[in-house]
């Protein structure tokens, strides 16, 4: 995280204009240099400072924000003003970037003055860079894995899969256990072939064989709900070859192993022809130990339990094909 700085200096020599029970403080701003100091991790904060010479009585800042990094994904949202109180001579906000799984690269949030009871020089604007490199690395985040689960087995969890875990006695590890356990795009779930529909910006559903996600703006959510519409911005419906491959995907990320035999009878199919590379690439995954594999079987071991993704990435045909947007990464 780069830190930016907004300095507003006064345009009247610091003299406040008295309009009844209000006062207005004419201000100028410019944008001074920064040094930047990138963070470790996304716990790390930058910030954005603004300062007036004059602090004679309150004064409210606003601006827009703009940049590649979204609010409330890869960082808190932020309100549009900012304000002084009476002899207050800067003011701070504090940008907490978001952790997520998404492979973005780096990513900029840009406030820019707005008009209001002063007048702006300048460009009037600074930048944060939430950088990849701020997060910790595959190897640290294996580690704090593996501290993790070793921590909740010994308080009596039990581990799910990937990042889930649960007690005995809960209705997941129940489902594990009895063979029953699904998976979808939100997580680990006892429910089977449920649709669901998605609420909200954002929102993801999934009706029968149909992915769908709603508008990312507000205004454009309210705007297709007010029309009697949908509010969806994009979908996608899966083939035969993506029915088959979730399949794959799901059961190894539930249960850690596959039954060749079961599936080539069920979809009637010759698993060796069909993955002919895929098969490839998982006989070097078993040559490190993670998991088995012979004609009838697919088995996820102890050791590639916590690099599951990495297993089911190999089913993946988008991911291999280079198609499509961002992809989670695999730690």
């Amino acid at each position: 995280m780069f830190c930016s700085n907004f300095t507003i200096y006064s345009n009247t020599g610091g003299t406040a204009v008295s309009a009844g029970p209000f006062t207005t403080v004419f201000m100028q701003s410019s944008i001074i240099a920064s040094a930047a100091s990138p963070a470790c991790y996304a716990s790390d904060t930058g910030t954005f400072t603004f300062t007036r010479s004059s602090t004679a009585g309150e004064l409210t800042v606003t601006y827009d924000v703009i940049g590649t990094a979204q609010k409330g994904f890869d960082c808190q949202g932020l309100p549009g003003e900012i304000t002084f109180a009476d002899g207050q001579a800067s003011a701070t906000i504090v940008i907490t970037p978001i952790d997520d799984d998404a492979l973005e690269g780096d990513e900029t949030l840009t406030l820019t003055l707005t008009t209001g009871p002063y007048t702006i020089a300048g460009a009037g604007e600074a930048t944060v860079t939430i950088s990849e490199a701020d997060l910790p690395s595959a190897a640290v985040k294996l580690d704090i894995l593996q501290s993790t689960i070793k921590f909740l087995d010994g308080a009596g969890y039990v581990y799910i899969g990937m990042d889930h875990f649960a007690l005995p006695t809960d209705e997941l590890a129940v489902a594990q256990e009895q063979g029953s356990l699904h998976r979808n795009f939100q997580g680990y779930s006892t429910h089977v072939n449920c649709d669901l529909i998605g609420m909200g910006v954002t929102a993801i559903g999934h009706v029968c064989d149909n992915y769908s996600q709603n508008v990312r703006k507000l205004e454009d959510y309210y705007e297709k709900i007010d029309a009697g519409l949908l509010p969806l911005e994009r979908g996608v419906e899966l083939e035969p070859d993506d029915l088959l491959r979730r399949e794959i995907i799901v059961q190894l990320m539930c249960h850690f192993v596959l039954d060749i035999e079961m599936l080539e009878q069920k979809w009637r199919f010759n698993f060796a022809t069909h993955f002919k590379e895929e098969i490839a690439e998982l006989e070097n995954l078993q040559k490190d130990g993670l998991l088995t594999l012979d004609q009838g079987t697919l088995r996820i071991l102890p050791a590639g339990r916590m690099l599951v993704r990495n297993v089911c990435m190999v089913f993946d045909r988008y991911l291999r094909s280079g198609s499509g947007g961002n992809f989670s990464k695999v730690i």
